[in-house]
């Protein structure tokens, strides 16, 4: 059986399109530049170093607000926290495997280990806390004036305690 040369070619050119697309797409995973880079398969690990604790009592509590979590912040806490005993004038902290993204983190030293951050009558804290950006005065702090950017080249903030 004659197969027309025209029909021939065309079925020739299109095997060489598949080959050079299957070629081409299986190359994606060398090139990460190519992929999208929009998600990471790899959660970043956040380093939180803590300073200004001012004595061995209770414990250092850290918390770390998502975005989603950002209605939480300041007054109630989010899934993202830890307790460490407090020790030493500095404390690190790590959170591992989070999402690229827009946090804030509010700390405090819980020197009596009620799990609380106590106020007086006024409502002022007579306990030491820091958070992520700047501290206001006299007032809670605000989500938006409290965040900071993690990434793969911001995975380290320092809090003071005051």
């Amino acid at each position: 059986m004659d197969i027309p040369q025209e029909f021939d070619g065309k079925i020739i050119k299109n095997m060489s399109q598949i080959f050079l697309i299957t070629t081409l797409t299986s190359l994606i995973p060398i090139f990460p530049a190519f992929a999208d880079s929009t998600h990471d398969a790899i959660g970043i690990d956040l380093e939180v170093v803590v300073d200004g604790v001012s004595n061995s009592h209770g414990n250092v509590r850290v918390a770390i607000f998502s975005e989603a979590d950002a209605a939480l912040f300041p007054d109630n806490l989010p899934p993202l926290k830890q307790s460490v005993a407090a020790a030493g004038q500095a404390i690190n902290v790590n959170f591992n495997n989070l999402a690229t993204g827009h946090y804030a983190a509010l700390v405090f030293q819980d020197e009596n280990s009620n799990e609380m951050l106590d106020r007086n009558f006024f409502g002022i804290p007579k306990e030491r806390w820091g958070v992520t950006g700047t501290r206001p005065f006299g007032r809670n702090p605000r989500y938006a004036e409290s965040t900071f950017m993690l990434d793969r080249e911001h995975h380290k903030i320092t809090i003071h305690l005051e």
